[in-house]
C-alpha cells in the first residue's frame, strides 16, 4: 500500500551506511519512515529528506514500516542553518512537537502552526522570544491544554488594577481579591500587558496570532509564563530548550 502525503521533517538521523530515518509532521499525525540511500548526495531523495524540509512524499507501507519511495521539496527552511539561535529554537520546537503530536490523528492545525512558525523564524524580523512564546502557548491550546483567560474563575472579573494570577495547574485566572496572600503555589502574577498578549495568542484567528507587539520587558515575562506552562503540563524538560537559552543573544 502506498501513501501520498506532505510532511515537515522534525528529525533526521543516519541509518546504517547511507539511509535516513525520518520523523515527519503531517496533517495526519507523526509518521516515521526510512529513506534508502538518501545520504548519498547524488540521490534524488537527498535534498527532500533533509532536516526542516517540508516535502511531498510517496510512502510505501512495508510490514508496518514506511519506506520513502519518492520525495520532492516544497519548502526548505535553509536560513535556519546560518543562525545558531534560530536553529536551536527550531530544534526545540521539533522536540516539543515530537513529544506531543499523536500518530494517526487529524493534526492539520498543528502542522499549519509549525509551518507558519518556521517561516517566520526564517523570513521575519520578529523577535525569537515572541515566536517562542506564541508557539508554546498556541500549541498547548491545540493539544488539549487551552487555558481559560476570559476572566477570574471565581468572580468573573475581566481585568483588575492589580495583577491577575494565572494558575499553571488548573489553567485558570484569579483576580487579586480571589487569590489571597500566600495563595497556592504555581500561581503566577500577570500584569495587564502580559495577560492581553496571552489572550491574543489563545483566542485570535491562526493568521493573526503573531500580529502583536509588546515591550522587551513584557516579552521576557510572557516567554517565562508560556515556558512554565509547557513544563507544568508536560512534566518534563527539554535539552534543546536549555541549549537555546545558552546561545540566546536577543529578545
Amino acid at each position: 500500500m502506498t501513501l501520498s502525503i506532505s510532511g515537515l521533517i522534525l528529525k533526521e538521523t543516519k541509518h546504517k551506511e547511507s539511509d535516513r530515518a525520518l520523523t515527519l509532521l503531517t496533517d495526519n499525525g507523526l509518521i516515521r519512515a526510512y529513506a534508502k540511500a538518501a545520504e548519498n548526495i547524488k540521490s534524488k531523495k537527498f535534498a527532500a529528506t533533509a532536516l526542516f524540509c517540508y516535502s511531498d512524499f510517496l510512502l510505501y507501507d512495508s510490514h508496518d514500516l514506511y519506506l520513502v519511495d519518492e520525495a520532492s521539496v516544497r519548502e526548505v527552511f535553509f536560513e535556519l542553518r546560518s543562525d545558531i539561535e534560530k536553529l536551536s529554537l527550531a530544534q526545540y520546537f521539533s522536540e516539543l512537537l515530537i513529544s506531543v503530536t499523536p500518530e494517526s490523528a487529524d493534526t492539520t492545525d498543528i502542522l499549519k502552526l509549525a509551518l507558519n512558525t518556521f517561516y517566520l523564524l526564517c523570513h521575519s524580523e520578529k523577535p525569537c522570544t515572541l515566536i517562542k512564546a506564541v508557539f508554546e502557548l498556541r500549541l498547548m491550546s491545540l493539544i488539549g491544554f487551552l487555558p481559560n483567560l476570559i476572566g477570574c474563575e471565581q468572580c468573573g472579573k475581566f481585568e483588575s488594577d492589580e495583577a491577575m494570577f494565572f494558575d499553571l495547574n488548573s489553567a485558570q485566572l484569579l483576580c487579586a481579591d480571589c487569590n489571597p496572600a500566600g495563595g497556592r503555589a504555581g500561581r503566577l502574577p500577570l500584569d495587564a500587558a502580559v495577560l492581553n498578549a496571552m489572550r491574543h495568542i489563545v483566542y485570535s484567528e491562526p493568521k493573526n496570532i503573531f500580529s502583536f507587539k509588546v515591550s522587551p520587558q513584557v516579552l521576557l515575562k510572557l516567554s517565562a509564563v508560556t515556558e512554565k506552562y509547557v513544563e507544568a503540563h508536560l512534566d518534563r524538560s527539554f535539552k534543546t530548550l536549555h541549549f537555546y537559552h545558552s546561545v540566546r543573544t536577543t529578545l
